[in-house]
């Protein structure tokens, strides 16, 4: 720092008494104000205040000297928004990397049930606190009734598992990482709700709106009332947050949802309540109420004004406030919804709708259709988009038929339980005769899902088709009928009946509804085709038999096997080609014997 105090260049230097009192002057207490800051350096803990400004940092990666500073250090910069950095960093790559990571992990482990710890769902809730007093005993029940189905599991078995300590080895360290699904989800929670306590800051810390309170004294208020400079100031203030008010309910009402999927119904609320409330606490202050109160008596017309928006800010924070606290019990099946198995997703809605039909019964203002309704289409899209995300269909193509069959079967399982579940619940509402029934459209909630539906049954049986012919196209037949190259011709046949379907994009596009029926069509005929060659094959492999008894037992073996339904009946008519060739075997043993 250099002091302001200091000789310039060429200046004469100053009396031996001025020097003294200027170095009294300079002191810890007033440096500040005495100096220009031109670089500070800190060792250790950052100071208090430098992280709103632009900031350059160095780390060491190992303790003790310093040898190589191109891999032993670390460095980077921090410019004045370090909250949002975070935010950032955690959103766009740790958590995608945990989940996309921990979906690899539980690969072969798809049933066992996800688990969840009492503490972090505590949290979760603990962030509305500050929310209006209890409901009564009602909503207890419903909020017990919305947590029910869900296993609580205790953290210290994550306690328990070895952590990858500093300098593992390396043939230690995939087992050190391997850790069970439940753990990996505990981890992935944890991480999910640490983003969301982010996001809540950044809100409040650079999303806030600070209101300006006149610098007058109001405890005499008949002789401020007289004084009509302190009015002027007041009456000021009071159309300076007329305005902050209006701004604030006008970028409220432009707000939008950040994506599709229903966690961002919860984030769209807290969002706003975070906003709202910043500003409805801070007109709730001693200070601003006292200037309302000077102004009463005089009436002037802006006063009615503010009262207006206030009005309309303050029904917008109570609304707010309300729908997130109701909307809090959903999140954690919001949650499975989003990063779960389809498995997941099927045991997870019963309890997720069973939630969210207290939730409308109970809440004050979200048991409405404007409300419920795009929350009930986030979630279908929420499942939509899980099934498409998990049936590729260029992975489905490159996987053996079976494991394809159960992967299009568990989509089609999750998509059917959606409206299955929807509707028994909304029956059970019909049957409690109460005034707050669903009637959202159907369409809207199930167009996608239902049209989704028809295609897996569809690629259900494409893949079932396909693992017939290479369960009857197999080395046994090759081995019996001699004729490998025969065979392998079919099975390329067969191979191009998924090139159609590999080359369409977007299969799930109710869009592409015609060309995928043209495709279906085209994919029978094919198989048709296919079929009538497999029949020649056989007819002239079996007038050629090597051996009666290898091919009685291929006979035998396909009594077991789900092939097509007209290459099994000409199968069985085959015993007699059979028959005939044992019959010249044995004449044949006669003339040797």
């Amino acid at each position: 720092a250099e002091a302001e105090g200091a000789p310039a260049e060429g200046e004469a230097e100053a009396p031996a008494e001025e020097k003294k009192l200027r170095a009294r002057t300079l002191t810890r207490d007033n440096v500040a104000a005495q100096t220009r800051e031109v670089l500070g350096l800190t060792v250790g803990t950052v100071l208090e205040g430098t992280l709103d400004r632009l900031c350059l940092y160095v780390t060491k990666q190992v303790a003790g000297k310093i040898n190589n500073v191109s891999t032993e250090l670390t460095f980077g910069s921090i410019e004045g928004t370090f909250l949002r950095d975070l935010e950032l960093m955690m959103r766009e790559i740790f958590v995608p990397a945990l989940s996309k990571g921990m979906n690899r992990g539980k690969q072969g482990s798809e049933g066992r049930r996800r688990t969840s710890s009492a503490e972090s769902e505590a949290g979760e809730e603990g962030q509305e606190e500050g929310a209006e007093g209890s409901e009564g005993a009602a909503e207890e029940a419903a909020e017990g009734e919305a947590e029910e189905g869900v296993a609580e599991e205790a953290a210290e078995e994550a306690a328990a598992e070895p952590a990858a300590a500093a300098g593992l080895p390396k043939e230690d360290e995939a087992n050190a990482i391997n850790l069970p699904a439940h753990i990996q989800d505990e981890i992935l929670a944890l991480t999910q709700k640490f983003t969301g306590h982010v996001h809540q800051t950044v809100v409040q810390v650079y999303g806030n709106v600070n209101i300006r309170i006149p610098q007058v004294d109001l405890e005499d208020v008949e002789a401020a009332r007289q004084d009509a400079s302190v009015m002027a100031m007041l009456e000021q203030a009071v159309e300076d947050w007329i305005k902050i008010i209006e701004t604030v309910l006008q970028e409220e009402n432009r707000r939008k949802h950040e994506s599709r999927f229903p966690m961002a119904e919860i984030d769209f609320w807290r969002d706003r309540s975070s906003k709202v409330s910043t500003v409805y606490e801070q007109l709730q202050l001693p200070a601003v109420r006292k200037a309302l109160d000077v102004l009463e008596a005089s009436e002037p017309p802006i006063l009615q004004q503010f009262q207006d928006q206030f009005g309309a800010l303050q029904q917008m924070h109570v609304v707010a406030k309300d729908n997130v606290k109701f909307l809090t019990t959903l999140q954690r099946h919001f949650k499975y919804l989003a990063s779960g198995s389809m498995q997941t997703i099927v045991e997870t809605l019963p309890s997720l709708m069973n939630a969210i039909r207290m939730v409308w019964i109970i809440s004050r203002y979200f048991n409405t259709d404007e409300y419920m309704e795009p929350l009930m289409k986030r979630i279908a899209d929420q499942i939509a988009d899980k099934v498409e995300e998990q049936i590729n269909i260029n992975q489905i193509f490159s996987v053996e038929p079976t494991k394809a069959m159960q992967i299009i079967m568990d989509g089609k399982n999750a998509l059917e339980k959606w409206s299955e579940i929807y509707l028994t619940v909304r029956d059970k509402m019909e049957e409690s005769a109460t005034n707050h029934r669903w009637d959202f459209d159907r369409v809207t909630l199930f167009k996608k899902t239902g049209y989704m539906s028809k295609i897996c049954s569809n690629l259900y049986d494409i893949t079932q088709v396909l693992d017939q012919f290479y369960k009857f196209l197999g080395p046994e037949l090759k081995e019996v009928t001699g004729d490998s190259q025969g065979i392998d011709d079919l099975l390329k046949e067969v191979e191009a009946l998924k090139t159609d379907f590999r080359n369409m994009k977007s299969v799930f596009d109710d869009f592409n509804a015609p060309h995928w029926e043209s495709l279906i069509s085209k994919f029978k005929e094919r198989v048709i085709v296919i079929e009538e060659r497999a029949i020649k094959f056989l007819n002239r492999s079996f007038q050629n038999l090597r051996s009666a008894e290898g091919a009685f037992k291929l006979l035998q073996n396909f009594k077991e096997i789900q092939s097509r339904e007209r290459i099994n009946q000409k199968m069985n008519e085959k015993f007699v080609a059979i028959l005939t060739r044992y019959g010249i075997e044995v004449q044949k043993f006669k003339q040797i014997f």
